[in-house]
């Protein structure tokens, strides 16, 4: 009988050892299934990182760009004697650009006055053809 009874001990173990490497076997799979919904994780993570980081620099560009023209924009009404670079080519901008409309407007009111002109002497050269017609129709009366 002993070695029945060794045989069936054998056979329990071997069944005890097939069920406990099943479940390992499961759990080995779960853990694997984890490990790569981890890694999926850490990618996306890894990503958004990389946008928030690419989002700060770029707002700490636009606020540094913000601040130079609000720099230029205060040198330009509250300290005109200290100007930059900047604020100097935008005034003198500005100043031709004021230039160039005056001349424009003044370009408009010679033209209008050449226009007018030109009616008027087109007036008196048609009444002296005239006079000039009546002349000679009556020289020849």
């Amino acid at each position: 009988m002993s070695t029945s009874l060794n045989k069936y001990k054998v056979r329990n173990s071997k069944i005890c050892s097939v069920k406990v490497s099943t479940v390992l076997l499961a759990q080995y799979d779960e853990a694997l299934g984890k490990l790569a919904n981890a890694e999926v994780q850490v990618e996306d993570l890894k990503l958004q990182l990389d946008d928030a980081l690419g989002a700060e620099e770029m707002l700490v560009q636009l606020t540094e760009r913000n601040l130079e023209l609000g720099e230029v924009h205060l040198h330009r009404f509250f300290m005109p004697f200290r100007s930059s670079p900047v604020s100097q080519k935008i005034e003198e901008m500005r100043i031709t650009i004021e230039d160039l409309e005056a001349l424009k407007e003044l370009n408009d009111e010679l033209e209008e006055n050449h226009v007018e002109t030109e009616k008027q002497l087109n007036e008196d050269l048609q009444f002296r053809e005239l006079v000039v017609q009546l002349q000679k129709w009556v020289y020849t009366l």
